[in-house]
């Protein structure tokens, strides 16, 4: 992926996703996969997040497990995940960059000239359907 790098400066190929489950985390991971990446990830449970992911390529699996997770090129977890989890610790002991969501939406804004934000109580999922 050629807008995407890692903290260490390298492309970003593969892109672990602990907590993939949430929308949040399964849309960013959908947008990765649209751009080149091959996608893995994990989370405690099966969600239609999770199906539509499977369904579209992506390696899920519950419950989290460092061993299944490989050596991707880039980590990236949700607020939900702490640093005690072992994913997160096998990342950190491996050298992997580590990323949070909010980071990754922020490095993948970074492509685009503009940047749209909407906010409020209420319709701000049919404003941007719109």
């Amino acid at each position: 992926m050629k807008i995407l790098k890692s903290l260490s400066g390298s492309e970003v190929k593969t892109v672990h996703f602990i907590g993939i489950g949430g929308v949040s985390m399964s849309g960013l991971a959908v947008i990765l996969m649209g751009m080149g990446c091959k996608i893995t990830g994990s989370d405690i449970e099966v969600s239609k997040f999770t199906d539509k992911l499977i369904s579209l390529g992506a390696r899920v699996y519950l419950p989290h497990d460092a061993q299944k997770m490989g050596t991707p090129d880039l980590v990236v977890y949700t607020a939900a995940v702490h640093p005690g989890n072992c994913e997160y610790q096998r990342a950190e002991k491996l050298g992997i960059p580590i990323l949070n969501r909010a980071d990754l939406l922020g490095e993948i804004m970074k492509a685009h000239k503009f940047g749209i934000g909407i906010s409020g109580a209420h319709g701000k999922t049919t404003t941007t359907t719109m």
